[in-house]
């Protein structure tokens, strides 16, 4: 009777473990899920982020190429009114020049 007493413990003991590791398997599982979905929710989070983050780089670019564009535009309409002004003093000067020579040769 004590052998099956003894037995009926372990046994008792056994089942108890089996339970008590099933019931620790089955929180840590569910532990396992939520910690999936935060893991999952904050990566498209960084996503979003990473994402907005391109779109403000890439209007922060727009806005400097405008800028460069506009001061090239306006580099290059002041390297041409100083061109014509020199063509203007260029041809005022060979006019110069004709007239002088014409005088020359008519007298």
């Amino acid at each position: 009777m004590n052998s099956t007493i003894i037995k009926s413990v372990l046994v008792l003991a056994a089942l108890s473990q089996v339970e008590q590791t099933q019931a620790v398997s089955l929180v840590s599982n569910e532990q396992g899920i939520f910690s999936k979905l935060i893991q999952e929710e904050n990566e498209a989070a960084n996503l979003d982020k990473e994402a907005q983050d391109a779109k403000d780089r890439k209007k922060q670019q727009m806005i400097d190429a405008e800028a460069e564009y506009e001061k090239n535009v306006a580099e290059e309409e002041a390297e041409d009114k100083v061109k014509a002004e020199k063509d203007a003093e260029d041809m005022e000067e060979r006019l110069k020049e004709e007239k002088h020579n014409k005088a020359v040769a008519d007298h």
